[in-house]
């Protein structure tokens, strides 16, 4: 089974590409450990690190990518990578963790549209100005076109988590992408970097749920529903899955680091060289 990764290097100063990239080291690690494949789409720069990793493949076909003129999102480089790989593969964020072989079974999502993570309510993101956000997104012109009716017509209360996303269904995927990117043009000629706001969580995620769930297509979720976020964890960890919240990464970054010196010391010992040059020139 093929899951990819993907990185673009753009707005990321030395310290914080240090931060993101020792996740997925880490996620990279723990994917071959349990049996899969994984590859990784980035640029030149991410790939000096990447490459200590035990990838399958490196593919910087993401240099020179340029991103949104809106600040704030962030998915762009993963629509990008996933564009060029097949359906059937599946798109892991770097900072999952599949520790286990058995979540080859559950990550089996051939009689399915497309695969994701689980479903969330949205008031997990609520305090975030994504309420009065999704407010703009539903009255703007993209959303009151014919072309795309289930906006209005469905219920806009959760969406899906993509920290794991793919698609078996071309038709699905096609009109996925294409409207993500009609929605982050039209995000950004009115929208410019608005603060407290991800337009990701609901041009991704959201959008998706929507879609799928209008045009009836099946969905396979790696976790089942939970009304709260310790049954999320505990769900997670019985099946050996982790996804990290995204405030936790710096601050528990020791922690990830030691954990890859347990899995493979001649790894840690490499990134810990990048640590030092990427620090003192910073």
């Amino acid at each position: 089974m093929r899951v990819v990764h993907s990185f673009v290097s753009t707005n990321c100063d030395n310290r914080l590409l240090f931060v993101h990239l020792s996740y997925f080291v880490l996620s990279c690690i723990y994917a071959k450990e349990s049996g899969f494949e994984i590859a990784v789409h980035c640029d030149n720069r991410a790939k000096e690190i990447l490459e200590i990793a035990p990838y399958d493949e490196i593919i910087t076909d993401l240099e020179g990518l340029l991103p949104p003129a809106n600040s704030h999102i962030y998915a762009w480089g993963k629509f990008e990578a996933m564009k060029k790989e097949p359906l059937g593969t599946i798109h892991i964020d770097g900072d999952v963790f599949l520790k286990s072989k058995g979540l080859q079974e559950v990550l089996e999502f051939a009689d399915y549209d497309c695969i994701v993570q689980n479903i969330e309510h949205l008031g997990t993101y609520s305090n975030g100005g994504n309420v009065s956000q999704l407010t703009w997104l539903i009255n703007s012109s993209i959303f009151n076109s014919c072309e795309y009716p289930y906006w209005a017509k469905r219920d806009c209360d959760s969406m899906y988590n993509c920290g794991v996303v793919g698609f078996n269904n071309q038709e699905l995927k096609d009109e996925y992408f294409a409207t993500y990117n009609a929605m982050v043009k039209e995000y950004n000629k009115t929208r410019l970097n608005v603060d407290n706001t991800t337009p990701d969580i609901i041009i991704e995620q959201q959008f998706l749920k929507n879609l799928v769930e209008y045009k009836g297509y099946k969905t396979k979720f790696v976790l089942p529903y939970c009304d709260c976020f310790d049954s999320l964890c505990e769900e997670a960890n019985h099946a050996h899955y982790q996804h990290v919240i995204g405030h936790a990464k710096e601050p528990n970054l020791d922690k990830i680091l030691l954990i890859i010196k347990k899995h493979n010391a001649e790894i840690y010992d490499k990134l810990m060289e990048f640590k030092k040059q990427m620090y003192d020139n910073n």
